[in-house]
């Protein structure tokens, strides 16, 4: 499958009209507001995953490589192939992060705090969303949660971008060699050398299509459990300002 139909039968642009404006202030909760305005981060960054992954399928990679042979032909795939595994997987941290805050913020007091807001952020871990959730009996959302984590291509994905953060990068079939084994050997032994895992980027091309639909069904399940359906339509409203002072007034 070519990734640019990916645009025809799973569009996403619809994640964008989620960007909290200040209508959205005045006439929801500051749980509400936080979630989508992570929704909208979710939109951008998974603009940028599957644009990258699309720009694997391109033939001529003009003033990015000097050559046009496959082995700079396979590291300007390889730049893109990278960029769009990390961004689909900051997109998975990005939702949970709007599941959290969706829960965790219920004042606007903790919008004007930076340093609070932040802090909320980094208490989000998926294991503590999970009993979080289980606390408050949302077992629902809780188990759209577990069940798109507990997917063999959202585990074949997670682990290569982990493999990248933790453990080193890959090599790259099409540029160079990998070599596992010395050449020479002593009575039949070959001692070990150290290799990277190896990637075929046209393998994971279509692993990465998979994730890509996969996450555009889970994601929009996810909104539809945390926002009403009329939130992405909101006009704006003068009389927001007032309406969140009040609001600020009322807890200081």
């Amino acid at each position: 499958m070519e990734a640019e139909k990916l645009y025809e039968i799973a569009d996403m642009h619809h994640w964008l009209d989620y960007q909290p404006h200040e209508g959205h202030y005045g006439n929801y909760s500051p749980g509400q507001v936080v979630a989508a305005f992570k929704i909208s981060d979710v939109y951008h960054t998974f603009c940028f995953a599957r644009s990258s992954l699309c720009f694997l399928e391109l033939d001529n990679y003009g003033q990015m490589i000097e050559k046009h042979d496959q082995l700079h032909v396979t590291w300007a795939k390889a730049h893109f192939f990278l960029n769009a595994l990390a961004c689909y997987n900051y997109c998975v941290d990005l939702s949970w992060q709007a599941a959290w805050l969706y829960y965790a913020v219920d004042e606007y007091q903790v919008i004007e705090d930076e340093e609070q807001y932040n802090s909320l952020l980094e208490e989000c871990y998926f294991d503590e969303l999970w009993w979080q959730l289980t606390l408050l009996k949302q077992f629902k959302l809780r188990n759209h949660l577990q069940a798109f984590k507990s997917n063999r291509t959202f585990h074949l994905v997670r682990e290569k971008y982990n493999y990248q953060k933790h453990r080193g990068t890959f090599h790259f079939v099409g540029m160079g060699q990998n070599p596992k084994k010395f050449m020479g050997s002593v009575n039949g032994f070959k001692p070990k050398l150290l290799a990277r895992e190896e990637i075929n980027i046209d393998e994971w091309k279509e692993i990465l299509i998979e994730f890509d639909l996969l996450f555009v069904r889970y994601f929009d399940q996810l909104i539809n459990m945390l926002l009403p359906k009329d939130f992405a339509n909101m006009p704006f409203d003068f009389t927001s300002v007032l309406k969140v002072y009040r609001k600020l007034k009322g807890h200081k």
